[in-house]
Parts: C-alpha cells; structure tokens; sequence
C-alpha cells in the first residue's frame, strides 16, 4: 500500500501543463483575445464618442443657402 499514495494522486490532478493544450485550444484561444481586444476599443471609441459630444459647444451651425 506504500506504492498508492492519495495526496500525489490530487495534486497531479490540478497540476496543467501547458502541452496539454491542442493547438485548436490556442487558435481559439487567440480568437477569443482578438475579439475581446475589439470590443474593448468599440467601448472606448463609443465613450470618447460621447465625451466629445458632451464638451463640445451646443450651437448649432446655421444652414447654408436659406436666407430668405
């Protein structure tokens, strides 16, 4: 019974080696990354969008060619 020993069996359990993962799992995961990247910077570009609306002055430019 020396050979089995519990505790070696639960930490090779959790242990991950990194040529565990296929190289499926590291397209998709630089798929994910990559889109997630991108939706970062569309959030970024609404926010500033929004920030510049807010500051800037609130006339409005008078239309061209209307005098009457």
């Amino acid at each position: 019974m020396d050979a089995f020993n519990i505790s070696s069996l639960r930490v090779d359990r959790f242990h991950i080696d990194s040529s565990m993962f296929s190289s499926e799992d590291q397209i998709l995961n630089s798929l994910w990354i990559g889109l997630m990247g991108i939706e970062t910077l569309m959030v970024v570009g609404v926010v500033c969008q929004s920030l510049a609306k807010r500051f800037t002055s609130k006339t409005s430019p008078q239309p061209v060619g209307l005098d009457m």
